[in-house]
């Protein structure tokens, strides 16, 4: 389950790549004919064509860093709205939501008055009516129902602290101890040769210091102290994309993770325990009891404290019941069958779920 947001963000980054690789045949291309038996005339003309004159090259690499920092601005501020607006769609009155961000967001709301009628592209749309109707119904009425740029950054760049800052005002106040653990960052982490004791103990300065760095070299960039000798290698930018990648994924999988918990307190039906799992965990057979089974429909699944992401939502493929394939598209169990169900994804013993009514 991926926001529209980290797709967008993941085609910018491949195309930023593919930039990236068809500069590095251009550097190649004219170190081959630089040391060839070529006259120095086509040489030249090869520095020229092949943009290997350092005019070119800084103005090349200030856009690709310039380009790369404003997609990750653009990520970080989308998924946040987007987040917002499923939270929203949810229609409920979550007081232990409301209770976690209530503080924080009468802060910031009262900030963004400063913001109004500036020429700031990211406020333009704030009005004082806005922002008193805003606090009222986002406060008062305890609904979920809040101003997105009240959650961003309010001054500087996306670093990892005014990234994390951002979501802590979302109500994530152990983001930085729980984003590390989401699968792709873990795992990003664990190819680049950190031992899972690493990954656990290291602190934020650490786990985030690529995106630090970068931010310091995006403003680096923007002030212009780019001048031909302090250019980075293609491999190094790579790095840095490679990293935002990897962090906007966990970012994307954490949000969704608060949306799934809501969803789950949210579903009156009972939680079943998955007792046993067969064929590579795929299928799984579930304790006996009493459920409503429709094959159209997702199930919520609950992982358990200690598994990243905590929830997902998973998909049926087929189902038995006492060891009979069922046909039929719904089924009623009435807790003294032995149902067996074949998921798209594997599961474990110990899961619960939870199947929508």
């Amino acid at each position: 389950m991926k926001y529209s947001a980290f797709r967008i963000f993941s085609t910018q980054l491949e195309k930023l790549k593919k930039h990236l690789q068809r500069l590095h045949g251009f550097d190649t291309i004219n170190k081959e004919i630089q040391k060839s038996f070529l006259t120095d005339n086509i040489k030249k003309q090869a520095n020229i064509v092949l943009q290997a004159n350092t005019d070119e090259k800084i103005f090349d690499y200030n856009s690709i860093v310039i380009s790369l920092y404003g997609y990750w601005e653009q990520y970080i501020e989308t998924v946040i709205k987007e987040y917002l607006q499923e939270l929203g769609s949810l229609n409920t009155s979550n007081d232990e939501k409301n209770k976690r961000i209530a503080n924080k967001y009468k802060e910031s709301l009262l900030y963004l008055f400063n913001k109004v009628n500036t020429k700031h592209p990211k406020f333009r749309n704030l009005t004082d009516t806005r922002l008193i109707n805003a606090m009222y119904i986002g406060l008062s009425k305890k609904i979920n129902s809040y101003i997105p740029e009240a959650f961003f950054q309010s001054g500087g760049n996306y670093n990892y602290k005014e990234t994390s800052n951002c979501i802590k005002r979302l109500g994530f106040e152990n983001v930085d101890n729980e984003l590390r653990f989401f699968p792709v960052l873990k795992t990003y982490y664990i190819t680049k040769g950190w031992s899972e004791a690493q990954i656990k103990g290291a602190g934020t300065e650490v786990l985030y210091a690529l995106l630090d760095d970068f931010v310091l070299l995006r403003n680096e960039v923007a002030h212009g102290a780019t001048d031909g000798t302090n250019i980075l290698e293609i491999s190094e930018l790579k790095k840095y994309i490679s990293f935002l990648e990897a962090l906007a994924n966990a970012l994307n999988d954490y949000l969704k993770d608060d949306i799934l918990k809501i969803k789950w307190n949210l579903y009156k039906a009972n939680k079943i325990k998955v007792r046993h799992c067969y064929n590579q965990n795929k299928v799984s057979e579930l304790d006996r009891s009493e459920f409503y089974l429709d094959i159209n429909k997702k199930v919520l699944c609950y992982c358990g404290s200690h598994q990243y992401p905590h929830y997902k939502e998973i998909k049926i493929i087929g189902f038995r019941v006492n060891n009979i394939n069922c046909l039929d598209k719904q089924y009623l169990s009435d807790g003294t069958s032995t149902i067996t169900i074949e998921f798209e994804e594997a599961l474990k013993k110990g899961y619960y779920l939870k199947f929508e009514e």
